[in-house]
């Protein structure tokens, strides 16, 4: 049985969650345009690259902007400039987002870092136990691999296997919610059954606890010059998602809305990675990635 809950949940609603309308939509994605030149800007002023990633590049890829429907931005960081970049989004924007963190952040359990617009009420599924809720700029960082084979293939187990213990203890946290989601699921109910199982008998450390020793095992390899690099936290998780880094690290840029960001140089093997061969192909609306809103007030 498949137990990944991505497909199952990305367009399931809680009785009080609504989808935004394409008004509500242009709005967001002004604010989300703006947050990433803001961030970018600050980042290349300070010397760190942030690059376009997942569904931000692939709209920059299709037709230079945003895609239609979603409602959140994604960059990634290479892990060397993670702290540094934290530090001044804290110190030079604190009057302008919450920045929330594996690390740091009460009850989080998400393995990216979230940058949150302060000006507008933007509440999803995901905010329930968090009052710092704002319009979404994810960053995922990029982490060290190992040269051996064999370690690699160690790391990415210990990887899968943590952010799986993660997962189920969030279900098991969020178990009425999710079940009332899913009720009508027969597959969504027996995935509940089995990770909410698994995250009853690990509830003996909380979410906190989950999420720390989650980014413990992503961060465990510290060899800055690694044939390889992965972004575990990513939606393909350590072995969908690793790369080549003399590739995924080199510097190209790319336009959107209006402004150029960098990527990564190898945009056909990332999409493809991803998106699979089709990639430049819109997906018929069934198919389409939504996140569910609670509050939009922006």
């Amino acid at each position: 049985m498949n137990l990944s809950t991505f497909d199952l949940l990305k367009n399931a609603k809680p009785e009080d969650g609504f989808f935004l309308d394409e008004e509500q939509l242009a709005r967001l994605h002004a604010v989300l345009t703006e947050m990433l030149r803001d961030i970018t800007s600050l980042a290349e002023e300070n010397g760190i690259c942030l690059r376009l990633s997942g569904g931000t590049l692939l709209g920059a890829l299709r037709n230079g902007r945003l895609i239609p429907w979603d409602d959140d931005a994604d960059l990634v960081i290479e892990r060397k400039d993670y702290d540094r970049m934290l530090t001044l989004l804290r110190e030079q924007r604190a009057d302008r987002y919450w920045v929330h963190t594996p690390e740091d952040t009460h009850d989080y359990g998400i393995m990216s870092v979230r940058v949150r617009d302060k000006s507008a009420l933007v509440r999803q599924r995901e905010d329930a136990y968090s009052d710092e809720c704002g319009a979404t700029v994810d960053i995922f960082p990029v982490e060290d691999t190992y040269d051996s084979v064999i370690l690699r293939r160690l790391q990415g187990i210990a990887c899968m296997g943590a952010g799986f213990l993660l997962s189920c203890r969030k279900f098991y946290r969020d178990r009425r919610q999710i079940r009332q989601m899913l009720s009508s699921s027969k597959n969504g109910m027996k995935v509940l059954l089995i990770k909410g199982g698994v995250g009853f008998l690990i509830s003996w450390g909380s979410v906190d606890f989950w999420t720390h020793f989650t980014n413990r095992v992503y961060t465990m390899c510290h060899n800055g010059t690694s044939e390889y690099v992965s972004i575990p936290s990513g939606r393909k998780h350590f072995f969908g998602e690793t790369y080549l880094r003399r590739s995924f690290f080199g510097k190209q840029r790319i336009a959107l809305e209006g402004t150029e960001f960098y990527c990564t140089e190898d945009i056909d093997a990332y999409m493809l990675a991803l998106y699979g061969a089709e990639y430049m192909k819109e997906p018929p609306p069934e198919r389409r990635e939504r996140h569910v809103f609670l509050q939009f007030k922006l």
